[in-house]
């Protein structure tokens, strides 16, 4: 699975993104939707070194790094010729770089159907997050038990089928499936 593309779909979705700035491999901005051009130049220098380093270490194509601060957070995700670094609320974090891990990728496990594109709305505040979230960074309410939008089976943040005594015990979040286009 390409990772930006999923990355692009699910930023579009969730609440919580303060910005987002996509570079070419120059550091030059492509797109951004930050409030002054020079906080994204900023990060155009940071995906200059992402590349630079990218290429030094002999990564694969695919290069995902993360970091969260108390204010805020960013995941840098690049292919090819292009990074995508998002400002995102820091306990978002986690969660999106669990989604754009292919070895992490959550899948049903009722349907097997992936889960890497589905967002999640908190049951107690309206939230919407990425589906691996375990509890809403805006209310803290946990996320244990979560319905899958392709089957409706009762399931975890990893895709696994919850027992009984979870599924009495809370009200299962509700996700929302993301046309991949």
């Amino acid at each position: 699975m390409a990772a930006i593309k999923p990355l692009r779909l699910i930023l579009n979705k969730i609440n919580g993104v303060k910005g987002v700035v996509e570079v070419d491999a120059d550091g030059t901005v492509i797109s951004h939707n930050l409030p002054r051009l020079d906080d994204a130049e900023s990060f155009g220098a940071l995906a200059a070194y992402l590349f630079r380093a990218k290429k030094l270490l002999g990564l694969g194509d695919v290069v995902v790094t993360a970091g969260a601060g108390k204010e805020v957070g960013f995941i840098a995700v690049g292919e090819d010729d292009r990074i995508i670094i998002a400002l995102v609320e820091p306990q978002l974090v986690g969660a999106l770089v669990e989604i754009l891990n292919p070895r992490l990728e959550p899948r049903c496990e009722a349907c097997g159907r992936s889960l890497a594109t589905v967002i999640l709305a908190c049951p107690k505040c309206g939230f919407r997050m990425p589906f691996t979230a375990r509890e809403c960074p805006r209310c803290g309410t946990p996320l244990r038990v979560r319905r899958c939008p392709f089957c409706g089976a009762l399931i975890d943040a990893r895709g696994r089928r919850v027992g009984l005594r979870e599924r009495l015990l809370e009200r299962p979040a509700v996700g929302e499936a993301v046309e991949m286009k």
